[in-house]
C-alpha cells in the first residue's frame, strides 16, 4: 500500500529495501558485502513459494512416495533445491529380500567394489585371498 512505502513494516520485503538503500545508496557505500546481497536475494518475495507451489510439491510428493520414489533436494540457507533427479528406494517386489535400495548398497560403483574385493573375486586360491587381506589390514595397523 502507498500509505506504508515511507515507514514500511519491519516484516515486509520493503522495509529490506529501504534498508539497503539507506546503506548502499548514492553518496554512501559504494559496495555491497557478499553476506548482504545473499540475505537481499535469499529474502525476496519471488524466492519464496506461494500456496498454490506448496500444495502442488506436497501432491507431487505423495505420488513419488507411493511408488517408492522422492525427489533428490539440496539444502539452502532458507530452503531446499530441487535436483530434478528422482531417487527409487523401494525394489521390484514388495515381500522380497530387495525391499529397500540405496545409494551406498545399489549403485553401480559399490557392486563393482565390493565384486572387486578378494573375498569375491575369482581366480583367487585361499592362500592368496588370505594375503591380499591380511596386507590390505596390515597396511592400516
Amino acid at each position: 500500500p502507498k500509505e506504508q512505502w515511507d515507514d514500511p513494516p519491519e516484516d515486509s520485503y520493503l522495509y529490506t529495501l529501504k534498508c539497503y538503500a539507506e546503506t548502499y545508496g548514492p553518496g554512501k557505500a559504494t559496495k555491497m558485502g557478499w553476506y548482504d546481497y545473499i540475505y537481499m536475494k535469499v529474502s525476496g518475495p519471488e524466492f519464496f513459494d506461494d500456496g498454490e507451489d506448496i500444495a502442488a510439491r506436497k501432491e507431487r510428493f505423495r505420488s513419488m512416495s507411493k511408488n517408492g520414489a522422492f525427489p533428490m533436494e539440496f539444502p539452502g540457507p532458507s530452503n531446499v533445491f530441487e535436483s530434478g533427479a528422482v531417487l527409487q528406494w523401494r525394489g521390484e517386489e514388495y515381500f522380497a529380500g530387495d525391499q529397500v535400495k540405496t545409494i551406498v548398497s545399489d549403485s553401480r560403483f559399490s557392486k563393482q567394489f565390493i565384486a572387486n574385493t578378494a573375498f569375491y573375486r575369482e581366480g583367487l586360491k585361499p592362500w592368496q585371498r588370505g594375503l591380499e587381506i591380511g596386507m590390505a589390514h596390515g597396511y592400516f595397523i
